[in-house]
Formats: C-alpha cells, sequence, structure tokens
C-alpha cells in the first residue's frame, strides 16, 4: 500500500525490533510488530489514512535466523558503567575512545549530533548483533546512506513525522525496538522525554538522538573538515574528515575527541590519528579587588 504525500506508505514489513530481555528472533519479532501496530494506532493510521507518515524501509534481505539474543537479570546497574558484557552493545571501532569501556551501555541516551554518518553508525553498530531499530521525525533519512553506514534495512522500522501524538507514536516504538534513533521533534515534552528515557532504561534499550537532549548520558559532536579525492580539476569526493568530541556525565565526565573519515567503506579513523583529550574551556579571569 502506497500513497504520495508522505502521508502513508506501507512496503514489506519484514521488520521487528528485539525486545531487550528476549533471546528468540521470532520474540523480537512479535515485540516489534507489536509496537508498530500500537504506533500506527496512535497516529491514526489504523482509522485514517490522513496522518503522521509511518512506514517500514525497504526489505534487502531476509533477517537471519541466528540467536543472538542476550538475557539480563538481577539490579540495573548504572547505564554507562556497564557490569558485565551482557550489558553492552558495540560502537563503531572509530569512536570506541569517546566511550566509556569502548561499548554503549544498554538503557543509555546518545546524543549524536552534527553528522547524520555518525548517528547512523552507531544505531548500525548497537542492531548488529541481531538488533532491530526504529527512526522517528527523520523523514530526509537516505536509505542508501543508511545501508553504507552498516545499518540492517531488513530490521527497521520508520515513523518519518510522528505528528502532534508524537509522545504517544514514539512511546509505543521504545516499548518494543531495541535501538530508537529520534531527530528532531518539538512535540515531545520535557515530561515526555523523561517517560521515554525510562522506558528505554526498563527495556535495557538504547535511544541516540540527532538534536539537543537533555539529560543525555553522552554526548558527541562532530564538526567537518575537508574532503578527499579531489586533484586541480579532476577526481571526485571520496572521504570527508570529521572531528567527533565527546562530553559526558558520570562514568563518560571529561572531554574527548577523535579524527576520522567517511566514505563508502563507512566510519573509519584518521591515519596516524590518536584520540586525545580535548581542550576545555579557558579559565575564567580572576577580578583583582581594590584594598
Amino acid at each position: 500500500m502506497r500513497r504520495e504525500g508522505g502521508v502513508l506508505t506501507a512496503v514489506p514489513h519484514d521488520v521487528a525490533s528485539r525486545p531487550g530481555r528476549e533471546a528468540s528472533p521470532d520474540a523480537r519479532l512479535t515485540a516489534a510488530r507489536a509496537a508498530l501496530a500500537r504506533a500506527e494506532t496512535a497516529a491514526g493510521l489504523r482509522t485514517r489514512l490522513a496522518g503522521p507518515g509511518l512506514s517500514t524501509s525497504p526489505t534487502l534481505t531476509p533477517p537471519e535466523g541466528e540467536d543472538g539474543g542476550r538475557q539480563v537479570t538481577g539490579a540495573e546497574p548504572d547505564p554507562l558503567t556497564p557490569g558485565a558484557d551482557d550489558r553492552a552493545l558495540p560502537v563503531p571501532p572509530a569512536l570506541a575512545p569517546l566511550f566509556p569501556f569502548g561499548a554503549m551501555a544498554r538503557g543509555s541516551v546518545i546524543q549524536v549530533s552534527g553528522s547524520t554518518s555518525v548517528l547512523l553508525a552507531v544505531a548500525a553498530a548497537a542492531a548488529t548483533d541481531g538488533g532491530w531499530s526504529a527512526l522517528a521525525a527523520m523523514p530526509h533519512i537516505g536509505w542508501r546512506a543508511a545501508h553504507a553506514a552498516g545499518l540492517a534495512l531488513d530490521r527497521v522500522a520508520v515513523v518519518p513525522a510522528p505528528g502532534p501524538d508524537a509522545s504517544t507514536v514514539v512511546g509505543a516504538l521504545a516499548d518494543g525496538f531495541d535501538v530508537l534513533v529520534i531527530g528532531r521533534c518539538p512535540a515531545l515534552g520535557e515530561r515526555d522525554r523523561r517517560s521515554l528515557v525510562s522506558r528505554v532504561r526498563a527495556r535495557g534499550a538504547v535511544l541516540l538522538s540527532s538534536h539537543e537532549w537533555p539529560g543525555a548520558h553522552l554526548a558527541l559532536r562532530t564538526t567537518r573538515g575537508g574532503w578527499d579525492g579531489l586533484g586541480q580539476g579532476w577526481g571526485h569526493l571520496a572521504q570527508q574528515r570529521l572531528t567527533v568530541r565527546s562530553t559526558g556525565r558520570g562514568g563518560a565526565s571529561g572531554t574527548r575527541e577523535v579524527r576520522v573519515r567517511v566514505g563508502t567503506g563507512g566510519l573509519l579513523p584518521e591515519p596516524g590519528a590518536a584520540p586525545v583529550a580535548a581542550p576545555g574551556p579557558e579559565p575564567a579571569p580572576r577580578l583583582l579587588r581594590a584594598v
């Protein structure tokens, strides 16, 4: 089913999420479809065609039947100080120095701003082990770029425009997907964001935001450099140089930065560049007091 104008697009629906604590791929698929159905209902797509766009990504390959889930029991540790390997999700190797313990902890909120390529690479890495992803409020996402970043498009659901009921729509997605990526969404208030964080933490999922997210455990901000591949009137754009700086709280306190390159080969470390502690703010000048 397809309708022009961004109102409603339905493409092959072999899309799912993995419940944060379930091990069975079938259980992940069931949870994702249930979450997607709740999001459709919240957006009004089950009762009318007009409303926010809701779609699933095109299926490239059938989902693998490998059992890549993890079960976690016991008390919830601090999100940024994973107490066991089964609570850590992989990150792009080029960005590992920016993350505590070189991994992404389940239940954490990561702000990734300044580069969609970096954001997609982080999302793809977190969903590598059979994870399922949902992208909300990102209407201009490029599927070719997402695929090049490593995102498994057969395990992705998309809500391009959550609309005024964003808190309900995105909240439904948070209940069924392992990686939740949110773009600019002014309809989400402070209370809605706190509720989303609680849901993500309870499920052992991960929330990635492309825009400012107050209270994020870790913030990655990217600044763009030059391009490689161009000569004097010849060549083509091959790789872009980026600098990614991290700031955080708790286990991610402090500021570090890495230099990377992004191109058809994905996100790669800058040759010969080592992660460095980014310079902090200049100290405030001392005021002299008259005596």
